[in-house]
């Protein structure tokens, strides 16, 4: 019996390490491989709808040197070519970093969609300034406040959605992300960089290790 309280102790003081850790599924930062600048050229890893509208820049940048810009002047959007596996997993996290051009008008938005398997549905549509933020995904739209004035410098979104609405309600296997950007007048570019689809694995082995010590525990007892 001192041998299995033993072991229940250092199972409860390995906690931390055996605590299911995120992993990241997607990542680009467009630096690697390295993208080839300028208005024409591909985007690796993404299909645009206007090549020279939608292109690799080193003009800003969260980490290393370079994001991808998106021109003024009707709607542009930048799909990911392949879609990333989710099984396995036990929510989701959606981020990205934005950064406006000059001034923007209420009319001005930018959207971020996700392909479950079935359409692309809208998570965050933000008219105006980028607000940034924690948002979660259900299958209702984050529709943010519209404000206008002077763009500023990136700001962040985190999108976390649950494996109760894409698995449980749709059975889906795997996403596609979207990024839609629509303005009106010259000056309401914006550069797009760092996005990351990162998953929270299912707490099956560590809920398996507990049953297992359980049954080593009730069957010792059985015996005395």
């Amino acid at each position: 019996m001192k041998i299995l309280n033993l072991l229940m102790t250092s199972v409860l003081l390995s906690l931390p390490a055996l605590s299911p850790a995120a992993t990241v599924l997607f990542q680009d930062s467009f630096e690697s491989p390295p993208e080839t600048v300028g208005s024409g050229n591909t985007v690796t890893q993404w299909g645009v709808s206007d090549n020279t509208r939608i292109y690799a820049v080193n003009t800003f940048a969260t980490t290393g040197t370079n994001s991808v810009f998106m021109r003024n002047s009707g709607s542009r959007t930048m799909t990911q070519t392949a879609a990333v596996d989710i099984t396995g997993t036990d929510g989701l996290i959606v981020s990205w970093w934005m950064r406006q051009g000059s001034t923007y008008e209420s009319g001005d938005t930018f959207s971020m969609k996700i392909d479950f398997g079935s359409g692309f549905q809208s998570v965050v549509a933000d008219a105006g300034l980028a607000d940034g933020g924690n948002y979660t995904y259900s299958g209702t739209e984050n529709t943010l406040a519209t404000d206008t004035g002077q763009a500023s410098s990136f700001t962040q979104y985190n999108v976390t959605i649950d494996s109760s609405y894409y698995i449980g309600t749709l059975g889906a296997s795997d996403i596609k992300l979207q990024f839609l950007h629509s303005t009106g007048s010259g000056g309401e570019d914006g550069y797009f960089d760092d996005i990351t689809i990162t998953a929270i694995p299912e707490p099956a082995t560590l809920s398996l290790l507990f049953i297992g010590l359980g049954g080593l525990l009730f069957t010792r007892r059985k015996k005395k």
